[in-house]
Parts: structure tokens; C-alpha cells; sequence
């Protein structure tokens, strides 16, 4: 898949921009603030109706404006396929596909996919646990509209779940409370342990690949492995494993009124060279860490949807020295369509074949 046309209006501080990046490489050149990071976000906005910054819509649209609209076009296999998304101040959020209106979000990840790298998403390596879920359930969902589904139904029983531990205490006399509390269980722990054996299945598809594309950009020896740190069991038992979780904590529930065991509450362990990367790893190697993840999520994605996402990269040669850029950017001629953002474009070309550039100065396009 790729975009032939990018048309932005009133997205943060960009007041019109349109583009037509070529189908491999696009650099976008500009001064800090000029709007580049802004371009790749709006991209990654149309292909999943959220920001990669988690900035709410009202935060995205431009000041003062009152409509702010995200317009990109291109190929997705043979086909051609356009979205529009549009918001406002008192307008809500619309969806259109080929000018039809889609009512769900996640009928919109039948389309374009991405994967992006921003400078803090070294959070992966220092930030808290549910930094490294958004990120599984992010891209789980563009490989498996079910997982997305089940995430959805998974959050919903959740809510209900959490609602009624809040609302009663665990009375001997009164048993009303736990029977349905049992049933709540039993949905929870189905759903739960499909979740969790799709994060798992991922997390070790992509194993060799972290540590490859780690000892790629490092050019050296050293290991990066992760792991899944599950809350409701090694998920050997599924199910039935869940479900004795939830029993041994569930006078702990009632007493905070919330569910302490499930895939709301695991983490990613990231090790290396054997040491936890968040309490030793350097901001270069956070930062490498960080890109060996997002590349082998990028193949992971490429391999299950039969042809490569879109990679949005912004500022590669932030944090990393020119050894670390050079062995990365001779990698990206041969992924796809790629958007690099940069202030210093001589250091990207010096290590990669550019062949097309898209320069930004004020928010608007010039070429």
C-alpha cells in the first residue's frame, strides 16, 4: 500500500498542505516547528483515527479554525481507496471511505495501516506498563480486526465488572453479589485469554527479528529479547487458568473496587544483554531498542497483511550517531513507503538513496 495525495487542513498548525509523495522514499525537510512531525501524525490520524501523540481532537485541531479535515488517497493492493475524517468545535468527528460514511472506528483499520516512530516513544523503554499495551493492542489490531473486537468487548466487561465490585461488599448472608460476579468472571476470563494468547503468539513471532534489527543498527553483539509478563498465568491453562486468578483475588477486588488480574494489568519485559533496558539502557540505546521494536513490528504487519504499512519515522538522526544512522537508513529503500522527517538532511542522505523530497516551511507544501 501506498498514498498518491496528502491533503490536510487546519491539523495543529498546518493551515492547508497538499502533497504527492512518491510510492518509496519522501523526506520532508524543514526547521523546528515548521509542521513535519504534524504531517506524519495526520497521516497516522487517517489511518487509524488516532494521534501517536494521544492528543485528543480538539488538541489537533488548528487555533481558531473551525473544521479541521485529513484527506489521503492512494493504493491498497490493485485497489484505490480514499478517507476523509473531518472535526470541528462543533462539529463531531466523520468518517468516509470512497465518500461512504463508516459509523465505526474500527471498520477504518480495513484500510491503511501504519507504523510510526516518534523520539518519545523511547517511553517504551522507560515508561510505565500501559505504555507497552497501547503499543501491543495498537498494532494487534491492524493485524486482527478479531483481536480488535475482542479488546473492545474485553474493556466493556471490564467496566461492568469494576462497577459491581464498587457497588458491593462480599456479605456471607447475601450471595447475590458473587453470582453475578461468577458470571462476569466467566466472560471475562474467555475473552481475557484469547487476548493474551494473541499478545503472546506476537511477542514471539517477532523475537528474532527485535534482536536482528538491535544488532543491526548497534553493529555489534549485543542481545535485545522482550517478554510477556502476564497478571493471570502463563496462559498455558487459558481459560480455566483466568478464572483461578480471578477467584484468589477476588476479596482484593472487592476491597479496592477494581480487577487486579488480566491484560489490562501485564507488562513487556525488555532486557539487554540480560539487564532491564528501563533501568539500564542509555538514551542511544533506548532509542535503538526502541526502533528494532517498531521495525519488526513493521515485517510482523507486512507479513499478515500481504504487503508492507506505511512507516512514518520522524527525526532518525536525533540520538543516534552516524554508524547507528547509516546501518538503519540503508535499510528503509527496501520497505515501502516511507515518510523521514529531518532538520539535517545531508546526515539521512549521506546513508540512504532519497529519491524524492517534500520540504515544509510554514505548514504549507513546497517543492
Amino acid at each position: 500500500m501506498y498514498l498518491t495525495s496528502v491533503k490536510l487542513s487546519n491539523f495543529r498548525n498546518i493551515g492547508e498542505l497538499e502533497m504527492h509523495p512518491n510510492p518509496a522514499l519522501n523526506l520532508i525537510v524543514g526547521p523546528n516547528a515548521a509542521g513535519k512531525t504534524s504531517v506524519l501524525e495526520a497521516i497516522f490520524y487517517g489511518c487509524t483515527a488516532r494521534s501517536f501523540r494521544g492528543a485528543a481532537d480538539d488538541v489537533l485541531l488548528r487555533q481558531g479554525a473551525d473544521v479541521c479535515r485529513i484527506e489521503l488517497a492512494g493504493m491498497i493492493g490493485d485497489s484505490s481507496t480514499a478517507i476523509e475524517i473531518a472535526w470541528g468545535s462543533a462539529h463531531k468527528r466523520q468518517i468516509k471511505v470512497d465518500g461512504v460514511k463508516i459509523t465505526r472506528v474500527a471498520d477504518l483499520f480495513d484500510y491503511f495501516h501504519a507504523v510510526s516512530f516518534i523520539p518519545e516513544d523511547t517511553e517504551l523503554v522507560f515508561g510505565s506498563p500501559s505504555v507497552r499495551r497501547k503499543m501491543l493492542d495498537l498494532y494487534l489490531s491492524q493485524a486482527d480486526r478479531s483481536y480488535l473486537s475482542e479488546l473492545l468487548e474485553y474493556n466493556r466487561i471490564i467496566t461492568q465488572r469494576n462497577a459491581l465490585l464498587k457497588e458491593f461488599t462480599i456479605d456471607e448472608e447475601n450471595a447475590s453479589p458473587l453470582e453475578m460476579l461468577e458470571v462476569w468472571d466467566g466472560q471475562l476470563a474467555a475473552v481475557g485469554a484469547k487476548i493474551i494468547a494473541k499478545r503472546l503468539a506476537m511477542i514471539a513471532a517477532i523475537a528474532e527479528k527485535i534482536a536482528h534489527y538491535y544488532r543491526t543498527v548497534e553493529s555489534g553483539e549485543s542481545l535485545l529479547r522482550w517478554s510477556y509478563e502476564s497478571s493471570a498465568g502463563d496462559n498455558a491453562g487459558g481459560r480455566e487458568t483466568f478464572l483461578d486468578k480471578l477467584l484468589q483475588s477476588r476479596r482484593r477486588d472487592f476491597y479496592f473496587g477494581s480487577t487486579s488480574v488480566g491484560p489490562h494489568r501485564d507488562d513487556l519485559m525488555i532486557v539487554l544483554n540480560d539487564r532491564p533496558t528501563r533501568d539500564y539502557a542509555s538514551q542511544g540505546e533506548a532509542k535503538s531498542a526502541t526502533l528494532a521494536i517498531k521495525f519488526a513490528i513493521f515485517d510482523y504487519l507486512a507479513d499478515r497483511l500481504h504487503e508492507p504499512p506505511l512507516l512514518l519515522l520522524d527525526e532518525l538522526s536525533s540520538d543516534l550517531d552516524y554508524t547507528r544512522l547509516a546501518a538503519l537508513t540503508k535499510l528503509l529503500p527496501k520497505l515501502g513507503q516511507v515518510f523521514l522527517t529531518t532538520t539535517k538532511p545531508a546526515e539521512l542522505l549521506q546513508g540512504a538513496s532519497i529519491q524524492g523530497e517534500i520540504k515544509i516551511a510554514s505548514g504549507k507544501l513546497i517543492s
